[in-house]
């Protein structure tokens, strides 16, 4: 399920669970016309009241979901400024270097900037692995600088600001996090049965199709689509804005 709502285009995802949707609509609705023409007594109010029911239901669980990724995806906008502002940090500080360690530490960090903006165009393994040994290349150099000068308040201002630097790259990893397979299951489970009930009534109450249900029908599906949306932080119509990580990129690179 997670894998089905990653991939999937969004319009075919939009597609996809509008026909989901319309389908068990259509269901219950050819189910209670047979109800009725069969002359099976049963009352429509109470079939109205438990529909009701399982659609607010689903208002509300979608309500949730919504507001998780949007939680979510706020929280990798805020970590993509923090990350620039820790390496901006890093790479002033690291005027508090010798000069044979400044320069050094300085192309590692541009190194750096590249391999992240790539790692949050594709979040690949390969370039998270690079991530972390420029990390092992530059932790090396800070350790060799605060042993040279313990007690150091330069030394300590760079390992802080290297410290963060990392810090942050392990809360961004962490923040990859997509909706729970088990979620979508359920959310979707939800959405079939709430339609199906509506389209049961439909069909009990009168034979005619209203035009008002694939407008429904459109209207929920559209806010599962945009919670797929939310849920990939770099791929489709919201995405992470990484201006701030370019904006790095280019100061520190006229900076040679």
């Amino acid at each position: 399920m997670i894998a089905i709502m990653e991939t999937l285009p969004l319009w075919l995802l939009l597609l996809l669970t509008l026909s989901f949707v319309l389908g068990f609509a259509e269901l219950g609705h050819r189910f209670g016309e047979k109800r009725r023409k069969r002359s099976e007594l049963e009352k429509t109010e109470p079939v109205n009241a438990m529909t009701g029911t399982m659609l607010g239901l689903l208002a509300f669980i979608l309500a949730f979901v919504f507001g998780v990724s949007a939680t979510r995806f706020s929280a990798r906008q805020d970590l993509v400024l923090r990350e620039a502002n820790a390496i901006g940090t890093c790479y002033l500080r690291a005027d508090l270097l010798p000069e044979a360690q400044r320069e050094p530490v300085r192309a590692l960090l541009r190194e750096y900037v590249d391999v992240r903006l790539a790692w949050a165009a594709s979040e690949s393994a390969g370039d998270a692995r690079h991530s972390q040994q420029i990390h092992a290349k530059l932790w090396k150099i800070a350790a060799e600088f605060g042993r040279v000068n313990s007690g150091s308040e330069s030394a300590a201002l760079f390992i802080d600001s290297l410290n963060e630097v990392i810090d942050v790259h392990e809360e961004r990893v962490l923040a990859r996090a997509h909706i729970n397979g088990v979620i979508w299951t359920a959310l979707f489970v939800l959405t079939a049965l709430a339609f199906a009930a509506t389209g049961y009534y439909t069909g009990l109450h009168a034979s005619a199709r209203s035009p008002v249900l694939p407008a429904t029908a459109l209207a929920f599906a559209s806010v599962i689509v945009l919670i797929a949306d939310l849920d990939r932080p770099m791929d489709g119509l919201v995405m992470t804005n990484q201006h701030a990580m370019h904006d790095l990129q280019v100061s520190i690179k006229r900076d040679r």
